[in-house]
Order: structure tokens, then sequence, then C-alpha cells
């Protein structure tokens, strides 16, 4: 079964680590957007499992991706973790309250992001199937 994970982040070298991270989870597959806005139309094109977003970015910060995203009724069960350095810490009560799964701290985190991306996508394949159907095919 095909999965797929969508970086949105404006440093392209972190969708490169990402790569390589997961490089050994079998059927994933790994999109990257550099902003908000293009986020948001990858989110259409590819209907992520996952999406990890980046908190500062040009054209749309991380925030308000994360409300768009939240208000299509079609993505709102999309699991959305936010990736982003230190600052994020401080917002992590807001971006909880805007619809954010989790924050994960970069680069402290980075060892662990490949544990966590599959309990994310053991976590959603049984729902994902409910709610998408053939989408795990």
């Amino acid at each position: 079964m095909k999965r797929h994970l969508l970086l949105i982040d404006d440093d392209d070298d972190e969708f490169d680590l990402l790569k390589l991270l997961t490089s050994e989870i079998p059927g994933l597959d790994c999109f990257y957007a550099p902003n908000g806005f293009d986020g948001i139309k990858s989110i259409e094109n590819h209907n992520p499992d996952v999406v990890l977003l980046d908190m500062n970015m040009p054209v749309m910060n991380g925030l308000e991706c994360l409300r768009m995203i939240r208000l299509q009724k079609e993505f709102k069960d999309i699991p959305v973790y936010i990736y982003s350095n230190g600052s994020a810490e401080s917002m992590k009560n807001e971006v909880l309250r805007a619809g954010a799964t989790g924050c994960l701290t970069k680069p402290s985190n980075i060892k662990n992001l490949t544990q966590i991306i599959l309990n994310v996508l053991d976590e959603t394949t049984d729902y994902a199937s409910r709610i998408r159907p053939g989408k795990n095919n």
C-alpha cells in the first residue's frame, strides 16, 4: 500500500534529510512544497496521509497554512505536525488550537522522526480507509 508524506518547508535541505531518514519505510512517497500556498496545492494533488509543516516560511506561514487546511472539509482529518525550530514551542498552544496534531522540534527530534512517522502512518491506516475508500490500495 502506498502512503504519502508531505513536507511543507522553505528549506529544501530538510526535504533531502527527510527522504534519507524515511528511505527505508516501504511504500512511503515523500513530497515537498516550499511554502504554505504550494503546500495547499500539494495536499489537493497528493492527498497525503501525514503533513509535516514548518512555521516560518515566505508567502504563507505555517499557522496560516494549517488554518487553511483545517477549513477544507476533505482535509480536516489529515494529521498535520508542526515541524519547526524552537520558536514553535512558544506557539504550541496556538497551533494545537488551530488544529495541529502535534509539534516536532527540529533538529532535536530528528532521530525520533522516522519512528514518529511510522506511528502516525499506523494510526491513520484504518481511519484513512474508512474516510477515503481506496486511498490505501
